[in-house]
């Protein structure tokens, strides 16, 4: 936003930025407020409380007084204002002392707790211009559970039990109307401001601006004037206390005292005009109200200051002797002007002495040669005491001024007003000059331009030698040469120094103006950058439907989360509570998911040619109907496909690294007719769905040992025999037809790689493994609904055959979970198990319910898992000994998922998950989605896709051509790019070692 004011913005205004409601000059005050009134209502309240009625009524008169009430009538722009009131509410949210000692402070979190209610609920929403509303109140978790258990603590105290069952009613109106915005758990201080605001107030101290403006301009006085000769006598004064400091020189670049005192004094005027137009108000008020009318604050001690002075320079000998006299020694203000006038009387004498020596006739009245004797009778007259002098006038004008001291209005409305004004701001000049002038009487004048540059257009009145054969002492340029002067008028060559300067001169004009037409528009086109999607549907970001995304600051909890949803009991650890750190529940009707629609979720416009499937994945297909996530896959021709299903996705949005993610969803379709895929699952940040060349060699690695199993099949010159038979039965039993790891800890240094690095030099495994949470079908005889719940890893166990014992595979039930007979082919292994889904929530068929599925793993080695939930209960788990290594083919153990994992969700059809029952599959079908809630420990909180020890976001932006174009389906052939070297292969060179 700009600082410059519009052309409708008058003089003087205050623009307030964003920036200033959480920088300390205001969030130190209002804090301070915030305390007062917490204050103030606990001991109004102790004192009061035998004969309350109504405890809130109390509170809503101490609203009013301590002056909250104009915060809801405040005008900024909008996002001033939004910023203006997210602070306040958050500093009674975070109110120190507000939640930290429980019951002995339920007091202070009524008081606050009734604050925000107030803040709340008394917005204008009809207001011309609009206002800017508070929507919603941004409390953390902590704090939120506080407010709740604020009724029952409230009750349980003596004095303030009868606040109980106003803080209930208060509490349930806001939770019906969904006012709190929950935030992970905080301490709530994001308002330590760490630089001022941008805007310039007037300081209080006007004092001391002003004493500044005297000062300097009394340095600056010109010698005979009154403050000249003022200033002469406390140098001469102070001569026996020591030297005087030698007068500092004058620095390359820095203002002269002229300039300096110039700027003080127009500085001190505007002021002084700034502060007469403002109304006045007194200064002994609190923060917000000081906003209201800014100068109100600084007004009182500007005119106490004033009048203060005048009464000082007005008193008579008595008072002096006890004010000016204690600091200066010299009288008081009577004998400050008789000094001063005599200074001029002297001044004077001295200009007539001067002209009786050199004999000059300056005329005068009555033969005077000065004027002398009429500037005497005029001191007389000012020294006249009485109410015809000057100095009765201004002594009249300092009684108005101590009377009216704290009515500005009353002040300016006197016609002694300006008078005071031009006694302290705009002091008479004075100038050498004994004769009466337009502007004054002898001596006694203001300083103007016309008077000091008022000179006779003819130079010869001035005394000036007008002859051409006149020497003069201070212009030898100019000087007559008759030698000289003949060389240069018989001619001579422009080959000299100076016409080398005008042509080089000429020259630079000309090379300037050649680049500025020519070589410019050269230099824009030659360096143009074409327009950019920036990922979305079309140039500059706009979405498909040819809007520009619009969206809002959106918290990773979604408000309408319930609030038993925020913490959820482990399924695998007994007595451990986990904290909900996203959420999206899909209440808001109509939503859709093309690029830069949503702000965590992007639905892809793509063929998932990879498992071959039958659909066009479409943005088109998603949106959100009846508090739910809807997928609809269809029979409509789309891009030459004969259907069109949905894939939606978090990838580089949102990420986390262990913990529990949960989903309720309604199958699509009915449970007994096969041929649909559904799915939710995970996979690595490094490699993003649907897009072939950043998949390959990352999916699905999750691999940290550099050996065998980082290269091309597994093999090396045939080598070990387990990776050549009893594979694929498809592939003539070969293990793994992958291309090897392409970011594996056998990276030579100095390849690209994303890092991070182990401690003995080599590089960490990185990949994109995948987690799913269920991959639905139809089998068994007679065919039943169920899910696939599996991870994929990469490199192969022989044969497929991982190490399934007791201690590595616990299924909770055998009677509805067994493991899958699939276990992986050439390009993946499966470790996999399925179980029967709940034959009632399906689309067709059944009552339609949500069944809930999920998982909750702990990555690494030491003690990593996987729990599988299905049907909102522990289906079965993995533990990391089972991926232990395999000496049959020389591999090292595999890790359970590292990296920082998204989200996905689709529903497609393809023949290489199963049979596909076209005849009888109805269609348009759906998949619903209720919610997709993650919770992690609360001492393991680690989300965000880009976190310190496995970075992604360098890695992406460097190869972001890989991330973004789905027809790229290669990293080497497609993309263009090699795989890093691998020190296992001794492909490192001397000079990437």
């Amino acid at each position: 936003m700009s600082l410059v004011p519009s052309p409708s913005t008058a003089r003087g205004d205050l623009i307030l930025q964003p920036s200033f409601f959480t920088s300390s000059l205001f969030v130190n005050p209002c804090r301070a407020d915030v305390q007062r009134l917490l204050q103030r209502y606990t001991d109004e309240y102790l004192v009061q409380a035998d004969d309350l009625t109504n405890p809130f009524n109390l509170f809503k008169r101490i609203w009013e007084d301590e002056g909250w009430l104009w915060m809801h009538l405040k005008v900024f722009d909008a996002r001033t204002r939004e910023t203006f009131l997210r602070t306040v509410c958050r500093l009674f949210v975070g109110a120190p002392d507000l939640y930290r000692y429980g019951a002995t402070r339920a007091d202070r979190m009524t008081t606050a707790f009734f604050a925000l209610y107030t803040f709340y609920l008394t917005q204008p929403e009809n207001t011309h211009p609009a206002l800017q509303i508070l929507r919603h109140i941004e409390v953390p978790l902590d704090i939120y559970n506080a407010l709740l258990r604020l009724p029952p603590t409230l009750a349980a105290t003596g004095e303030f039990s009868r606040l109980a069952p106003y803080t209930t009613h208060l509490l349930a109106v806001l939770l019906k109307k969904h006012a709190f915005h929950i935030l992970p758990r905080s301490a709530l201080r994001p308002f330590t401001p760490s630089a001022l605001p941008r805007e310039v107030f007037v300081p209080d101290d006007v004092e001391g601006l002003q004493s500044e403006a005297v000062s300097a301009t009394a340095s600056n006085t010109e010698p005979g004037t009154p403050v000249a000769e003022e200033q002469e006598a406390d140098q001469e004064q102070s001569k026996g206390k020591g030297k005087a400091k030698a007068k500092a020189p004058k620095k390359k670049g820095r203002p002269s005292k002229r300039e300096v005192a110039k700027k003080t004094r127009d500085a001190v005027v505007s002021l002084e005009r700034w502060l007469e137009r403002t109304a006045a108000g007194s200064p002994d008020m609190p923060t917000h109200a000081l906003l209201t009318n800014p100068p109100a604050g600084t007004l009182g001690n500007y005119t106490s200051h004033k009048a203060q002075l005048l009464d000082t320079l007005l008193a008579d000998e008595r008072e002096a002797a006890t004010s000016w006299s204690a600091q200066t020694g010299q009288g008081g203000g009577r004998a400050a002007l008789e000094r001063a006038n005599m200074a001029v009387l002297n001044r004077l004498r001295q200009i007539d002495a001067m002209a009786a020596e050199r004999g000059l006739e300056v005329g005068g009245e009555g033969g005077e040669q000065t004027g002398l004797g009429r500037v005497e009778r005029v001191v007389g007259e000012l020294m006249d005491g009485g109410g015809t002098g000057i100095l009765g006038m201004v002594e009249e004008a300092a009684l108005l001024c101590r009377k009216s001291k704290h009515s500005l209005h009353i002040y300016n409305e006197s016609p002694h007003s300006r008078l005071c004004k031009d006694l302290r701001l705009h002091r008479a000049g004075h100038t050498e000059s004994p004769y009466p002038t337009a502007s004054g009487k002898g001596g006694f004048v203001a300083h103007s331009i016309s008077d000091k540059f008022s000179l006779s257009p003819d130079p010869s009145s001035w005394g000036a030698n007008l002859s051409p054969n006149f020497v003069e002492a201070d212009d030898a340029l100019h000087n007559p040469d008759p030698r000289r002067d003949r060389k240069n008028d018989e001619g001579g060559t422009i080959f000299t120094g100076r016409g080398f300067m005008n042509l080089g001169c000429l020259f630079i004009l000309a090379a300037g103006c050649t680049t500025l037409f020519l070589g410019y528009p050269l230099i824009t086109y030659l360096r143009r950058h074409p327009l950019k999607t920036f990922g979305a549907f079309n140039f500059g970001g706009i979405n498909g439907t040819g809007q520009v995304p619009n969206m809002g600051s959106w918290g990773m909890i979604d408000i309408e989360t319930p609030s038993y949803a925020h913490t959820r009991p482990s399924f695998h650890d007994d007595g451990v509570d986990l904290q909900l750190v996203f959420s999206d529940e899909f209440n808001t009707p109509g939503r859709t998911f093309y690029p830069g629609d949503d702000p965590y979720w992007e639905a892809v416009d793509l063929h998932y040619w990879q498992t071959n499937n039958m659909e066009w994945y479409d943005p088109a297909a998603i949106t959100t109907k009846g508090g739910a996530l809807e997928i609809t896959l269809s029979q409509k021709e789309t891009h030459g496909l004969d259907y069109q299903g949905g894939l939606m996705s978090t990838w580089n949005k949102f990420c986390f690294t262990g913990g529990l993610i949960e989903t309720a969803v309604t199958l699509p379709g009915t449970n007994n007719i096969v041929g649909l895929w559904p799915a939710v699952w995970t996979m690595g940040n490094l490699g993003r769905a649907g897009y072939g060349a950043s998949l390959e060699g990352m999916w699905p690695y999750t691999y940290d040992s550099c050996d065998v199993g980082t290269v091309a099949n597994q093999t090396v010159n045939g080598l070990p025999l387990a990776a050549t038979e009893n594979g694929d039965t498809q592939q003539d039993g070969i293990l793994s037809f992958l291309p090897g790891m392409r970011l594996s800890r056998c990276t030579c240094p100095g390849e690209s790689h994303p890092g991070p690095m182990h401690k003995d030099g080599t590089y960490v495994g990185r990949a994109a493994p995948e987690i799913d949470i269920f991959e639905a079908q139809i089998t068994g005889e007679p065919l039943t609904g169920q899910v696939s719940q599996s991870c994929q890893f990469a490199p192969f166990n022989a044969a497929y055959q991982w190490f399934n014992t007791t201690d590595t595979l616990i299924i909770a039930n055998p009677d509805i979970t067994e493991m899958n007979t699939y276990q992986g082919g050439a390009f993946q292994q499966a470790v996999s198990s399925v179980s029967q889904t709940n034959q009632n929530c399906y689309e067709l068929g059944g009552t339609a319910c949500f069944s809930v599925y999920g998982f909750e793993y702990l990555p690494g080695f030491d003690n990593g898992y996987i729990s599988w939930i299905s049907n909102n209960k522990t289906a079965w788990t993995l533990n990391q000994n089972g991926m232990r290594e395999d000496p049959r083919v020389e591999i090292g153990p595999r890790a359970i998922p590292q990296e920082p994992m998204y989200i996905i969700a689709n529903l497609g059809m393809s023949t290489n998950f199963g049979k596909v029952d076209l005849d009888h599959l109805t269609f348009p079908t759906k998949m619903r989605i209720d919610y997709i809630r993650v919770y992690q420990h609360p001492n393991k909180i680690n989300i965000g896709c880009d976190p310190p020890d496995f970075p992604t976001a360098a890695y992406i932006n460097e190869y972001i051509g890989a991330y973004t174009n789905p027809n790229l389906t290669t990293w080497r052939d497609d993309f263009k790019q090699p795989f890093p070297k691998n020190s296992f292969l001794k492909q490192c060179t001397a000079t990437s070692s």
